[in-house]
């Protein structure tokens, strides 16, 4: 509450408190700018990824929030090299097409894999389930935990959950 004192009137305006994403209280004329702005930022970044959760399977789980340091974390490395950066890039962006969606788009002629030709090539198979990239997944540990519900379809949504951030910094290593 703030008065302001106009020569004979009291003039009393009551501020709205905003909730944060994070669910804290926040008054805008009580934190500085720097801290107003990263708030704000954040609430519409939240507000972007609804829709795409929404309407894409390959982004359900990021209208949670994501964490943004492990998701960015090798992109933003100076031993990535380009070509690694740029497939990194798609795959966030949900842009890798897998053969699923070709065949959907009827840019192929089937959905089945192109790599094991042994079922439906969507991102759950491609990530998880294909045996032409076991070894891959057994080199970085992720052999075995692949088909465990709690993982996550795609790398695209890297939550706010231990298994899919750390799905991202090995996948990040198969490149």
């Amino acid at each position: 509450m703030i008065q302001t004192y106009f020569s004979l009137f009291v003039v009393s305006i009551q501020f709205l408190v905003f909730t944060a994403a994070s669910g804290d209280d926040i008054e805008p004329l009580k934190v500085n700018a720097g801290e107003w702005g990263h708030t704000v930022r954040d609430g519409i970044r939240l507000a972007a990824w609804r829709s795409p959760a929404r309407r894409r399977q390959d982004m359900r789980g990021i209208e949670n929030g994501i964490d943004r340091e492990a998701t960015l974390v090798r992109l933003r490395s100076s031993r990535t090299c380009p070509l690694q950066k740029g497939v990194l890039r798609a795959i966030l962006a949900g842009a890798f097409w897998i053969q699923n969606r070709a065949h959907r788009a009827r840019q192929a002629a089937t959905s089945t894999c192109s790599h094991c030709k042994s079922g439906v090539e969507d991102h759950h198979h491609l990530w998880w389930r294909c045996p032409v990239w076991n070894e891959i997944r057994q080199r970085h540990g992720l052999y075995g935990h692949g088909v465990a519900a709690s993982w996550p379809s795609q790398p695209a949504a890297l939550c706010l959950s231990a298994p899919k951030i750390f799905f991202l910094h090995r996948a990040a290593l198969w490149i």
